[in-house]
């Protein structure tokens, strides 16, 4: 649902203008009328083009001007402005200045003036209701980015959990039969990999040290499936403990590398990755093998698209990323500016 910021921004604005207006009247015509009739003289301006503003921003722009029956609004806008013209100068000229010229002006300039500054304040009125359209927008727009965000975070949950949960259960379970210790230890971080799928990636940002302690928690999960034998190396420099980050940026290239790492081979496999915090810089580096397997996702898939996706709207004009694949390599090299 969206807020009522924009209601609340654009009647700030409003009165601002008027009081800044009033303002601005008065000392135009500081020690030229009596108090009384400058008093006169400023209600009746104000009154009648708000009341013109009003009825512009409130009725003819949103059905007239908006719904694109332009030749009705502009015969509508013009009477109405002529009225304010002949209301603002009659009632001025007449009841306030009783007949006499506005000082240092004949009636032809003064008439003038009134057209002048009511076309004016009429133009700079109408330019609020398009400037409130466009908040509106672009509020619209924030949110619906923030519930593709929503949905493509929940849609890459799905893509990866059923697949680490089932081989990670699996795993446990035949480690039960053989190796009741290392089953409980590997439950252990299956529950801290889960805990951290579930309920922190729906933070909006994170410490690095988070994203870093559950990587290592799954690169941990997958060494006791390979016996403590697969070649892993993930080496991390910097502070990570006061650096933010949006959660699930790094973690879905570790979970691609072991989806088709096949890193039971360990004389042919291995999975190194780097990660650099300098300067308000993240450097993240990972190199894979990989095996092409046609009963599995591609290499990349869905979550490192839907990763890319993530960090062009979190990061925009503010992160570099490639990848490579290259002789069963899969190398992707990324560099956020971060801000802590």
């Amino acid at each position: 649902m969206m807020s009522n910021k924009p209601n609340t921004f654009y009647i700030s604005f409003q009165i601002l203008f008027w009081v800044g207006y009033a303002i601005l009247f008065l000392l135009s015509i500081n020690n030229i009328l009596s108090v009384k009739q400058s008093v006169l003289l400023l209600c009746i301006n104000i009154i009648s083009q708000l009341a013109l503003s009003i009825f512009n921003n409130s009725y003819l722009l949103p059905n007239l001007f908006d719904t694109r029956k332009y030749s009705y609004y502009f015969l509508s806008i013009f009477i109405c402005i002529i009225s304010v013209v002949v209301i603002r100068y009659y009632i001025g000229s007449t009841i306030v200045l009783g007949n006499v010229p506005f000082p240092n002006l004949n009636k032809t300039k003064y008439f003038v003036l009134v057209l002048a500054t009511t076309f004016i304040i009429f133009l700079i009125t109408t330019g609020f209701y398009f400037f409130k359209q466009w908040f509106v927008e672009r509020q619209k727009q924030d949110e619906i980015i923030q519930q593709q965000l929503a949905t493509e975070l929940k849609l890459l949950k799905a893509q990866i959990n059923p697949h680490f949960l089932f081989n990670a259960l699996n795993n446990v379970y035949s480690l039960t039969q053989i190796e009741p210790e290392k089953a409980g230890e590997m439950v252990l971080k299956l529950s801290d990999v889960l805990r951290y799928m579930l309920y922190d990636s729906e933070k909006d940002k994170i410490y690095i040290e988070k994203e870093v302690s559950n990587i290592y928690s799954l690169i941990d999960l997958h060494q006791i499936q390979y016996d403590n034998k697969a070649n892993i190396d993930f080496v991390v420099s910097g502070n990570v403990s006061e650096n933010l980050i949006h959660p699930m940026l790094l973690f879905p290239f570790f979970e691609n590398a072991f989806k088709h790492g096949n890193l039971f081979q360990q004389n042919t496999s291995f999975l190194k990755s780097n990660l650099e915090i300098t300067n308000n810089q993240l450097h993240f580096y990972i190199e894979n093998s990989f095996v092409e397997d046609s009963s599995k996702d591609k290499i990349g898939g869905l979550g490192i698209d839907n990763t890319q996706k993530r960090l062009e709207l979190f990061y925009p004009n503010q992160h570099q990323f490639s990848i490579t694949k290259e002789k069963n390599i899969f190398k992707v090299d990324l560099k956020i500016n971060i801000v802590s």
